[in-house]
């Protein structure tokens, strides 16, 4: 009763900020004029998507799932990552039994992994392949059908991987690294030290590969505005799932295989590259080498801030920082 008493007022706080984040997007679809749909299906399937994902981001939250059975957590995760799909697909008239299969697909094995399969080196090598062709083929086009042009329907798709992934990992399989939005101090620290150690290296690859320019800046209100929302958005939707699967789980592997772990860092810095060659066009393609080369740096400093800490929001700070200032300075 008591830890159940301790997480109320958090359990309140995700609502509230749900409800929050509910009326400012309602707000701005009629402003913008957005069609009916995005009122009636996809905006509702978001907040339930939102809550879910902002919970599995908190370790109190994550602590107590622990105290569940396996098979009452991969349940509960099967369940509620069909519930949004259900909300978008139904309100919206997309609904498809195709599309289901797709998502039940890949829902039950996410969720049921570690499960069925043992904690091991294999299982764990195995899921971070699968993970990343689910990534790569971009399967939430197939599952997330358009209801209206230009609506960000998939982004349901990489909400329910990175929780139910989340989970699986942490709450199931146990890895025991730090996980989470917010950095500690600490953390923070060392995720600026490996972004100002890769930067100078960064520097003399983008001139070397004519990779970008610099690119003209805004006003600094646009440009304050864009740095704010782009480091939002990188930081809890590319980062957490890339680190949680790269640094989390990859790259401890690898170093243990290895028995190195600058080899394992090494080895997990070069396919973290390759997968980068699926950027721009469709994976895998040989054009898109400037950002695989980028990127297998990165990894190095992003897989250093991991090994400092063992904690994937480490590693978090310097991705973001990263592909932050090639959004907003180059172009």
């Amino acid at each position: 009763m008591s830890s159940k008493r301790t997480l109320a007022p958090l359990w309140v706080s995700l609502f509230l900020l749900v409800c929050l984040l509910g009326l400012g997007g309602y707000a701005y679809a009629q402003r913008q004029h957005y069609p009916d749909v995005v009122t009636r299906a996809l905006l509702p399937a978001l907040l339930v998507e939102a809550f879910l994902f902002l919970a599995h981001g908190l370790e109190a939250i994550r602590e107590r799932i622990k105290g569940f059975s396996s098979p009452m957590i991969a349940a509960a995760l099967f369940v509620t990552a069909l519930i949004p799909y259900f909300i978008y697909a139904i309100g919206s008239g997309t609904f498809s039994w195709i599309s289901l299969a797709w998502l039940l697909a890949i829902a039950f094995p996410c969720s049921y992994y570690y499960v069925v399969l043992p904690h091991s080196d294999l299982a764990d090598a195995v899921l971070s392949a699968a993970l990343m062709v689910i990534i790569l083929s971009d399967r939430f086009a197939l599952i997330y059908l358009p209801a209206a042009p230009k609506l960000p329907e998939r982004i349901l798709g990489d909400l329910m991987l990175a929780r139910t992934t989340g989970i699986s990992l942490l709450c199931i399989r146990q890895l025991p690294c730090a996980y989470g939005f917010i950095p500690t101090w600490k953390e923070f620290r060392i995720g600026i030290r490996e972004f100002l150690f890769f930067l100078p290296i960064a520097g003399v690859l983008v001139y070397l590969t004519k990779f970008a320019t610099i690119r003209t800046l805004g006003s600094p209100s646009e440009t304050l505005l864009k740095i704010v929302a782009t480091a939002a958005g990188i930081h809890i939707l590319v980062s957490l799932r890339e680190e949680l699967i790269v640094r989390g789980l990859l790259q401890p592997m690898m170093q243990r295989t290895l028995g190195s772990p600058a080899l394992g860092m090494a080895v997990t810095s070069i396919l973290f590259g390759l997968l980068h060659l699926g950027f721009i066009r469709k994976w895998p393609h040989w054009d898109n080498w400037k950002m695989a080369l980028l990127a297998t740096a990165a990894g190095w400093f992003y897989g250093r801030a991991f090994a400092a800490t063992n904690s994937v929001r480490a590693a978090m700070v310097t991705h973001t920082l990263t592909v932050l200032s090639w959004r907003v300075f180059l172009a």
